[in-house]
């Protein structure tokens, strides 16, 4: 019987420069191919073309970064898939969930990962709250199975769709390497790290030092930069509400004004929250777990 077939679509593409989807794409379709399953990911480009990186076919798609050149994006990434062999589509997020009712209509299985409540979020404008929230309700009637990062997610998931097809899985990371234990003896307390960085084993170690890590998300599911955080043992304080709470749990201490942060920055002594965050890590987000699960769902 050959592999099974999967078509990553909703992202940026890989290799991962943009966000958390983009990385869990990257680790997902790394997972599943060293298994023989065949991964094609779709990739937001700047060029029509095809390549393969590390065993897995990257089908780049030529669009603007504007809302109207990701939805061209999507749509063609649709149509390309919908002529390929037979398999197993995952979409990660609903921004373009209306497009979502296509391949239901030629009967291809679609996951969906339902990623936040993107119409709540205070920077977006009344139109795409609006968009949003359309395309979220287009997403979970058309995928065969939800999936909810986080358990508040899930239950807002259950009152708006069948609970049979709703799963959840967080997000996961890795543990810290030894890299990291090396750098505490030969880094001078004078490094100082500046400006965005995405390269992993950067952001790792400036994880690792830091005395705090604040988290300030508002609404969504589980964040992957939250669990990014307690996988590397950082002292988490977070805003107060259910998903951050959820996630953390007694790994973080929560504030709910700007009053209540900065007490919370005055304290001295962290090291009990660097602890719990470690012990909650390896309880639920550990990424070889969390992909494992994904692997069962896609393919059951």
């Amino acid at each position: 019987m050959p592999p099974d077939h999967l078509y990553i679509l909703g992202t940026r593409g890989i290799p991962a420069a943009h966000g958390g989807f983009e990385t869990f794409a990257q680790d997902l379709a790394v997972y599943l191919t060293e298994q023989s399953v065949n991964v094609t990911v779709y990739c937001h480009s700047d060029k029509n073309s095809n390549e393969i990186w590390q065993g897995i076919r990257c089908v780049h798609i030529k669009s603007s970064q504007t809302t109207w050149g990701t939805m061209w994006f999507d749509l063609r990434a649709i149509l390309h898939a919908l002529k390929q062999p037979h398999g197993t589509w995952l979409t990660l997020g609903y921004n373009t969930g209306l497009l979502n009712f296509i391949p239901k209509f030629f009967g291809k299985k679609q996951i969906i990962n339902m990623d936040g409540i993107e119409w709540r979020r205070g920077k977006w404008s009344l139109f795409y709250k609006i968009m949003f929230y359309l395309n979220y309700w287009c997403a979970g009637l058309a995928g065969n199975i939800l999936i909810a990062d986080n358990p508040a997610i899930a239950a807002l998931l259950q009152k708006n769709f069948k609970s049979d097809k709703i799963k959840m899985i967080p997000y996961g990371a890795d543990p810290m390497n030894a890299y990291h234990r090396n750098i505490i003896h030969s880094a001078s307390p004078d490094v100082i790290f500046l400006g965005a960085i995405y390269d992993k084993t950067l952001v790792d170690s400036l994880r690792f030092y830091a005395a705090v890590y604040v988290h300030g998300h508002q609404v969504g599911g589980t964040n992957p930069s939250l669990v990014e955080a307690l996988a590397a043992g950082n002292a988490v304080i977070a805003d107060d509400n259910p998903f951050n709470r959820w996630t953390a749990g007694d790994a973080a201490r929560y504030f709910a004004s700007h009053d209540e942060l900065e007490k919370l920055l005055d304290k001295d002594d962290f090291s009990e929250l660097k602890i719990n965050a470690r012990k909650r890590f390896h309880q639920d987000f550990e990424r070889i777990h969390v992909l494992d699960q994904y692997r069962r769902i896609l393919f059951e």
